[in-house]
């Protein structure tokens, strides 16, 4: 099970996002470690609990791209989009969406994912790292028409101590055994 740690304004704004007619894809970008993973994933937990109507239909696929080699990236993209025709109620998960926009000698696949994105029948939901949204998206204008952002912080204070206890439960009840309070 998926350590809930959201809070729970981020996920609303994030799922504000899906509900848009505009501006109706996501970026969650953040540190690395900081669990925009963890927070797509629990995105897609609370889609199913049938608290927000609009997305109980709704279908997450996830797919890990952050392994992709610059000079297969157009052709992975193509075949991740090509799969996405005619799927309805599809929310298409990118994590690592920078190996597939990065292609050799410094050119990219923006122009195929922008115009994928202004598919009414596609959402994308996409986590990168402040880096790579700084250097690949933060400034195309353009492409942000598309987006709604939703930066991770790093988790500290009550939050963080949150987060222990929530995944010191999790590993008790998965390996039936007791961790002591600190």
């Amino acid at each position: 099970s998926i350590v809930e740690f959201s809070p729970p304004e981020m996920l609303e704004e994030t799922i504000r996002a899906l509900y848009r007619k505009t501006r109706r894809h996501v970026l969650i970008t953040g540190a690395k470690g900081v669990g925009k993973t963890t927070f797509v994933h629990e995105l897609a937990r609370v889609a199913t609990t049938g608290k927000f109507p609009f997305l109980q239909g709704k279908r997450f696929v996830w797919i890990d791209c952050q392994y992709v080699a610059r000079e297969d990236s157009r052709a992975c993209l193509e075949s991740v989009l090509h799969f996405t025709v005619g799927q309805q109620n599809l929310v298409l998960c990118l994590d690592g969406l920078a190996s597939l926009l990065k292609r050799p000698g410094g050119e990219d696949n923006k122009q195929v994912f922008k115009a994928a994105l202004a598919r009414p029948d596609l959402q994308v939901v996409a986590i990168l790292s402040k880096w790579e949204f700084n250097d690949l998206i933060g400034s195309d204008a353009e492409l942000m028409e598309y987006f709604t952002r939703i930066e991770i912080e790093e988790p500290h204070g009550e939050s963080l101590t949150q987060i222990v206890q929530a995944i010191a439960r999790q590993l008790e009840q998965e390996f039936s055994l007791k961790i002591p309070e600190a």
